[in-house]
């Protein structure tokens, strides 16, 4: 029930609550623009001063509307986020190719319940996250690569030492050798 039930008398002096519903048609398209509705408001705001009735809010249903233009205008803020998480990985990272890497990480765990116009933040929190475990991850790879390089040398150490000892134990059997050729 929109009004309760005036039990007691109402006196003169007393302010007076109404609501006044009117009926519009309600019609957006792309390029809708704010000002109808602002001149709308400020029109029934003076005719309502005219009867000494003060105009306290009106609903223009608008709101959705209203939200999707002002959340496509804040988009470049996501996208600059993005763009100073991208250099400050690429900065300490020195590759473009980890970059790249975890951007396309980032951007693929968005997924589409993440959807950039349905949950903003989202995109905007899961820039910060990849930035941290990519951290992890450029750490792991480090060690790895150090790893993988200690193994290879110790290889390799040992194939040059054999290589190194078979050509002298050869270079030392020429010159030990009493045969005339092959000094």
């Amino acid at each position: 029930m929109i009004f309760g039930r005036q039990t007691d008398p109402i006196r003169s002096e007393d302010p007076v609550y109404i609501a006044v519903v009117l009926p519009m048609i309600i019609s957006f398209n792309e390029d809708w623009k704010t000002e109808f509705y602002d001149k709308l408001f400020e029109n029934v705001q003076r005719y309502y001063d005219q009867h000494d009735l003060v105009l306290v809010g009106a609903s223009f249903n608008v709101k959705e509307t209203l939200f999707k233009t002002l959340i496509l205008r804040d988009v470049f803020l996501g996208i600059a986020a993005v763009l100073m998480v991208a250099l400050l990985i690429f900065v300490y990272a020195n590759s473009i190719i980890f970059t790249l890497l975890v951007l396309l990480t980032m951007f693929l765990s968005l997924g589409m319940a993440f959807f950039v116009y349905t949950e903003s933040k989202a995109a905007l929190l899961s820039a910060p996250e990849t930035a941290d475990s990519d951290d992890k991850v450029e750490k792991r790879l480090r060690e790895c690569v150090r790893s993988c390089l200690n193994q290879a040398l110790s290889h390799a150490v040992l194939a040059m030492f054999v290589t190194t000892a078979t050509t002298a134990v050869a270079f030392y059997a020429n010159i030990a050798s009493k045969i005339v050729v092959v000094r």
